[in-house]
């Protein structure tokens, strides 16, 4: 169950508190030094990556390592050197390779500098030669080291520039002191050798590039493979999911509500693994793209918890969430990828969790305000500290023995871990056999707003309230929540003290509503409350919070019901609703979204979908939403229908016989007057980011996912129609 705190601290130490496990010591202090400091942090991480920084630093070691070696051999006389010669050289290419280092730091790429670079390196070797006047020489192996360099971190075309200069250098070097008739075979073998390893290297580098190539063609392979099979699978699920959507709102006795829940459950959670397979795909290859915008976080928030609350109370487990009250309730980011790693984490927290909770805490950091942290805290099994490292890969779960015991293929963590990094943020976790583990996430979500103080001033003042809830910690976040509304609260935590206090109450006379929550152990709610009512009113108030799919018999009156999670907002919506005289009324948004727009002729939309049991569900959500529509099976017959009939919008599947939905779109475009715009909304089982921005660019106004849910579908008509009817509408 979800509560927020309001206006007062809480403890964040969560469901271990007082175990000296995870520790939070953020601190700063001012900000500005803080974010100055990360920004070095990340300049910093980025620069080491640079390969021609690396090789400036090195550059920089080996010249002065060759420096001292030379000085060195010089006061020794092992080396007869001219000590003017000596500085200059010195002196001349440390200003060179300290000018390079610079140069990386304000532009860090530039392929001009990598040949000037090579150029100073094979001419810094051929003094230090040079300086010694010995042809056989150590400094012989920075020629090698040289081209090894280039061509392992730059490619082939820098090894062979690198092998030819090297060559011509060492040649010169030769030619100018003479001396073959000295070391004749010696000096041939230098020579030839920068011909011969390079050669070698070459090859071994062609090896290399087809490998890698042979492996992106595979890995192309495994995307196609991947997107066109979860494509398969969307499509039949989607007529899966829409039959039992539509199942649900007929009459339904308790054993067929539970085989349906059942089966929408079931058909939910597949849908999520196939879309978690198409993500990490898009991952993969580098197609995944953001669509960041404003977005309702508490909802968003409360929407995973509600979509996972069925599963944990399978077994016997609660969902507890704790949104800092600083919190805007708009957030900037991309809604649709917060919403799938809170889903992957809480789900993997619930999967491997036998008993407890798990509890999902969000607050801004502290050293930096715009960043928001997300925790998922569960009691379950643990991981051990050395299989920690691996609980990001691929397909990897702790061991056989948890494989076996939990369901999944161990996607959820490597997803979550991908997007996150994909949205700029970072991941981690912490763990303890025993005790559970703690997943975390960090994203600037706070961008450009500042928090808020929400605290209010007491809108229930003078009410008096009884709080009935097992679990320590949600019982301790609900109170905060009464009595930051201005109700006063006595709670109760067991059972067994719930006789004494009802007596102390019976006596005092003064309660005005009890809170009653249930538990995952299923608590007897409606004999819980006729026992209140009858030692303290029979027309006792009493607000029962329950979980989603558990409903209570609507046989008493004064009582309202709220499915877990709560908010903030269901619950001053609920208390106001018990107590009207106590606090404004907020106005009651339409039942319909399209309502707003039906006016006096009903709204025709145009569906073009050939599977036909995905055209009945279709069909029949939008009937529900009082749309009338006119059905076809390919592109042809959408065209031709478009121009015989008008619509106020067209939903278009993209995959369809003899003209898809891209043809469809780009074809009617070039076919509408000046004037008009008929709203397309295009329909696929493949919600790939490069399907999405290839519908988009063809004329496509919206895209819509399969498997679609009622209230997805009413949103984006609802937004497009609204738009069609502000400039006149379709056609």
């Amino acid at each position: 169950m979800v509560y927020e705190t309001f206006g007062l601290s809480v403890p964040r130490g969560g469901l271990w508190q007082g175990v000296p496990l995870f520790g939070r010591g953020w601190c700063c202090l001012n900000q500005r030094s803080t974010e100055s400091r990360m920004a070095i942090n990340i300049r910093w991480e980025t620069l080491i990556q640079n390969p021609e920084f690396q090789s400036a630093l090195v550059r920089l070691t080996i010249w002065l390592f060759a420096m001292i070696y030379i000085g060195l051999g010089s006061a020794s006389s092992y080396y007869a050197v001219e000590m003017a010669e000596y500085y200059r050289s010195f002196f001349g290419f440390l200003a060179v390779f300290l000018a390079i280092l610079f140069s990386i730091l304000i532009r860090p790429e530039w392929e001009a500098r990598r040949y000037f670079s090579l150029i100073v390196d094979i001419a810094g070797t051929t003094f230090c030669i040079l300086l010694t006047r010995e042809v056989i020489n150590p400094f012989f192996l920075l020629y090698v080291w040289i081209f090894i360099s280039y061509g392992t971190r730059y490619g082939k075309r820098h090894l062979r520039a690198a092998s030819l200069l090297s060559f011509a250098a060492y040649l010169a070097v030769l030619i100018h002191f003479d001396q073959w008739h000295v070391a004749a075979f010696d000096s041939l073998f230098f020579l030839f050798s920068l011909l011969i390893i390079p050669f070698y290297q070459y090859m071994l580098l062609n090896k290399v590039h087809q490998a890698r190539l042979e492996a992106e063609r595979a890995n192309h392979a495994k995307s196609a493979f991947l997107s066109t099979m979860t494509h398969e699978l969307n499509t039949p699920l989607n007529g899966i999911v829409g039959m039992t959507h539509l199942l649900q709102a007929t009459p339904l006795n308790p054993v067929q509500e539970e085989y349906v829940q059942s089966i929408a459950t079931s058909g939910s959670l597949l849908g999520s693994l196939v879309g978690n397979v198409l993500d990490l795909t898009s991952l993969e290859s580098l197609h995944l793209e953001l669509d960041e915008k404003r977005f309702s976080f508490r909802p968003l928030v409360r929407d995973v918890c509600l979509a996972l609350s069925a599963r944990a109370l399978e077994k016997r487990l609660e969902i507890l969430c704790d949104i800092d009250p600083r919190l805007p309730d708009q957030l900037v980011g991309d809604p649709r990828r917060i919403h799938q790693v809170l889903y992957c984490l809480i789900s993997n927290a619930v999967k491997f969790t036998a008993q407890g909770c798990v509890d999902l805490r969000v607050f801004p950091l502290d050293g930096d305000p715009h960043w928001l942290r997300f925790e998922v805290e569960d009691t379950g099994i643990g991981i051990e500290d050395e299989l920690l490292e691996r609980v990001f890969e691929p397909f990897w779960q702790a061991d056989a023995t948890t494989t076996a015991r939990n369901d999944g293929a161990g996607l959820g963590s490597t997803l979550a871990k991908g997007l996150v990094e994909a949205m700029g943020g970072r991941i981690g976790a912490e763990s303890q056999v025993g005790l559970g583990s703690l997943f975390w996430f960090e994203v600037p979500l706070l961008a450009g707003m500042a928090l808020e103080n929400r605290q209010q001033g007491p809108r229930f003042r003078g009410l008096h309230c009884l709080l009935i809830e097992i679990s320590s910690v949600g019982n301790a976040r609900l109170s905060l929540m009464l009595e930051a509304m201005g109700i006063s609260c006595r709670s109760v935590e067991q059972v067994s003290t719930l006789a004494a206090e009802v007596s102390r109450l019976e006596d005092q006379r003064r309660i005005d509503f009890v809170v009653l929550a249930d538990t995952p152990l299923r608590h007897d709610l409606l004999r819980l409350s006729e026992i209140l009512r009858g030692h303290l009113g029979a027309g006792l108030p009493i607000l029962y919070l329950g979980f989603s799919g558990k409903k209570l018999l609507e046989s008493s009156v004064n009582s309202l019901f709220l499915a877990k999670p709560v908010t903030r907002e269901l619950l001053e919506g609920a208390v106001a609703a018990l107590f009207p005289g106590s606090a404004p009324q907020t106005p009651r948004e339409p039942s319909s979204p399209l309502q707003v727009v039906s006016g006096e002729r009903r709204i025709r939309v145009l569906m073009a979908e050939d599977n036909s049991i995905n055209a009945g569900v279709l069909r029949a959500l939008l009937g529900s939403l009082g749309l009338e529509v006119d059905w076809v099976k390919d592109g042809e017959e959408a065209l031709r229908m478009a121009r015989e009939r008008r619509h106020d919008l067209a939903v278009v599947d993209l995959r369809m016989p003899k003209l898809d939905g891209i043809g469809f779109v780009k074809q009617w475009r070039t076919l509408e007057e000046e004037g008009e715009h008929l709203p397309v909304i295009a329909l696929t089982a493949n919600a790939s980011s490069s399907v999405r921005r290839e519908c988009l660019e063809a004329g496509m106004d919206d895209f819509l996912a399969k498997p679609v849910d009622k209230e997805t579908l009413a949103t984006v008509l609802f937004g497009h129609l609204n738009q069609g009817h502000a400039r006149g509408g379709g056609r």
